[in-house]
């Protein structure tokens, strides 16, 4: 243990100031929130994509780790597993590289990937899980998991890797049911396993003026639209089954029945940019769906590439919003927007249930425009009504998300600061 006078250095794992405003949101949250709780600590955050996040971090103060993924799931884990393997025997600190020296420094590692060890992920995503923690093994640093979506673990793989690492992280917390079950069979003598809502809950929106100043400068009329975001990821899981274009049909289809039959302007808000220059992400899946409706007046799309809490803004000028962004979800129901989902797994419908929304939550393989639709014309016409629900439920969701930083802060009295 260390004295009071000693400053706390925060390492964060698994987030990004650039691209998927998510792990913006959740990032921006944490970083908040430990300064809050210890404002002369010192804050590092491990990025993947450091040319896109610099301007980010020297923003808010926080010092940048350049940790590519190529890197990291590779040079970085051969010397991460090298020293596990030769610390009992020699010094291995000759081993480490700047992504290994600065696990090494930290007094705690924050991992906040917004999904972790899933087997819903691609390969990369699951080398990563591993990659954000074997550091950290290696050089017997703690890490706390805040809030996020863990799980399932049927490969072998999964399932490996994530028994031995999760297993050393002291404090494990789940954002929904389903994660807090995949945690407890996967480590059933575990404890310290808990499940608190996403920390991205807590992000604060800008301001009304400055929202406002934005969407009048774009000429998209001020409230009274419906927001939508799509996700490009889903593009790509649809393609990958075959049914991308019923995938286009059925959000076109819902986007020209809300002009049709309401006369509502809708704007397209994509909630993630590409954060390597390469592939596709939400702003272009925005265009292609514009075009692809023949330019039709009503119908915009933000193309700037704003930060989270101008994306919150947004969101929340609406009067009913369909969410396919997990995140944008969760910037509409915190800022009380009536929220319809197109998603995928599980976390999607763990959120909405919390907001007694669970009918308003469909899978993206479904397609069903006319369900969609009906979905739609039930949420808008009841809007107000939901609205009430949702501020009663707030409150409470909003206590679970800062339990987060609570635990953090109860590790650190108990283990590191005495």
């Amino acid at each position: 243990m260390e004295d009071k006078t000693h400053k706390l250095n925060f390492l964060i794992s698994g987030a990004a100031l650039s691209g998927n405003k998510g792990a913006m949101a959740m990032a921006w949250v944490t970083v908040e929130q430990l300064r809050l709780m210890y404002p002369d600590c010192q804050i590092a955050l491990l990025s993947k994509y450091p040319a896109q996040d610099k301007a980010a971090c020297e923003k808010i103060g926080v010092k940048l780790v350049p940790a590519s993924p190529g890197k990291l799931v590779s040079v970085t884990a051969l010397r991460s597993l090298l020293s596990c393997f030769l610390r009992t025997f020699l010094s291995v600190s000759w081993l480490y590289d700047s992504i290994l020296k600065a696990y090494c420094q930290a007094d705690l590692i924050l991992d906040i990937g917004g999904i972790t060890f899933s087997d819903d992920r691609d390969w990369r995503g699951r080398a990563l899980s591993v990659g954000w923690l074997l550091p950290a093994a290696a050089v017997r640093k703690p890490v706390i998991k805040l809030s996020q979506a863990i799980g399932p673990f049927q490969r072998f793989s999964t399932r490996f890797w994530a028994k031995r690492l999760l297993n050393r992280c002291p404090i494990l917390i789940t954002r929904g049911r389903g994660s807090e079950q995949n945690v407890h069979q996967l480590l059933p003598g575990k404890s310290q396993i808990y499940r608190h809502d996403d920390v991205a809950f807590l992000l604060e929106s800008a301001s009304d003026e400055t929202v406002k100043a934005y969407l009048a400068q774009q000429q998209i009329p001020l409230g009274g639209y419906i927001g939508i975001s799509p996700s490009a990821v889903i593009d790509r899981k649809a393609r990958k089954q075959g049914i991308r274009s019923e995938y286009h049909e059925s959000l076109i289809g819902l986007m020209k029945h809300i002009r049709r039959t309401r006369n509502l302007p809708v704007v397209m808000i994509p909630h993630a940019w590409p954060q390597s220059g390469r592939g596709r992400e939400d702003m272009e899946l925005c265009l292609e769906f514009y075009r692809e409706m023949g330019e039709p007046q009503g119908v915009f799309v933000v193309q700037d590439d704003l930060d989270c809490r101008m994306l919150k803004g947004i969101i929340a000028q609406s009067d009913v919003f369909i969410g396919c962004r997990f995140h944008s979800m969760i910037a509409a129901v915190s800022s009380l927007v009536p929220t319809m989902v197109i998603g995928w797994g599980h976390k999607y419908n763990e959120i909405m249930e919390r907001f007694d929304l669970r009918s308003f939550s469909a899978d993206f393989t479904q397609n069903d425009v006319l369900l969609l639709c009906g979905n739609f014309d039930d949420l808008y016409d009841h809007r107000q009504e939901y609205k009430k629900s949702m501020t009663e439920k707030l409150p409470e969701i909003l206590n679970s998300a800062r339990q987060n930083y609570q635990l953090v802060r109860g590790y650190i009295d108990q283990n590191i600061v005495q």
